[in-house]
């Protein structure tokens, strides 16, 4: 199948087909395989992954209406 065929039939342009096989295939048979895709995909996800500014513990706060840290409580007068 082609390129071209693979991106119709998935409905991308064929460019975007071309760079994921650029991109995700192997160093050394220089073949796509979607194993070595996923596992790059990983690894770039968790390279690049800025670190949170917001715990868990500090989006619960925000979002509870009734502890003290709320916003609904804190600006329940504005």
């Amino acid at each position: 199948m082609s390129k071209k065929a693979i991106a119709e039939a998935i409905g991308v342009h064929r460019s975007t087909v071309y760079r994921e096989i650029k991109r995700n295939s192997s160093e050394y048979t220089c073949k796509y395989a979607y194993t070595v895709a996923i596992r790059r995909s990983g690894r770039r996800k968790r390279r690049y992954q800025r670190p949170r500014k917001m715990t868990p513990e500090m989006w619960r706060s925000i979002i509870d209406t009734s502890g003290p840290a709320g916003l609904h409580s804190r600006y329940a007068g504005v």
